[in-house]
């Protein structure tokens, strides 16, 4: 994926508020056709950023749904060329076609949570920081038990026949196993 500055003068430009470039770094990720050039994704931005800037997000969360109603929007544009094409099969076009409702279901209750947001008086968004209160003592800690006197291991038997070699082999590994700092899930 090729980075293209955006925007182009970003330099030239007073500076903007976060909620701009938050709108921005939103904004900057929305595809556009192949073949695009800078100057073209330049323009194709500031239009896209200014449909946003009309909605007037106040906050992050309204930025975060004015950018997504403005991709519902383009999703339904491309659905709708979709449904409309000649050399598509029947179900696929009815397939775009219940797309473009299901998009416009989505944009219209992106709008309406939207609004919403935007009722809400401004100061409910903003948390003043709880007050800070001394920490109280830390408890002193239990005291910590003696450690157990280890059983010494049972002494394995023995068995000199030659086959019952594969036994006291059993039978080591049965003494290993339990003292092994691994847990039983590994052994």
């Amino acid at each position: 994926m090729t980075i293209v500055p955006w925007p182009v003068d970003a330099k030239k430009r007073a500076p903007e508020s976060p909620i701009d470039g938050i709108l921005r770094i939103l904004l900057a990720d929305i595809p556009g056709p192949p073949n695009e050039t800078p100057e073209e994704r330049a323009a194709r931005m500031d239009r896209l950023f200014q449909e946003a800037k009309a909605m007037d997000p106040r906050d992050g969360t309204e930025a975060m749904l004015a950018a997504q109603c403005l991709i519902l929007g383009l999703m339904i544009d491309d659905c709708q060329k979709d449904a409309e094409r000649a050399d598509l099969a029947p179900r696929y076009r009815r397939a775009a076609s219940q797309h473009v409702r299901n998009f416009e279901t989505l944009l219209r209750d992106s709008r309406r949570l939207l609004k919403q947001c935007q009722r809400r008086p401004q100061t409910l968004r903003t948390v003043a920081p709880a007050p800070v209160r001394p920490a109280a003592p830390l408890p002193a800690p239990p005291p910590v038990p003696a450690p157990a006197a280890a059983a010494a291991p049972r002494p394995v038997p023995v068995r000199k026949r030659k086959d019952d070699i594969h036994l006291i082999e059993e039978a080591r590994s049965g003494v290993i196993v339990p003292l092994h700092p691994a847990p039983k899930t590994l052994q």
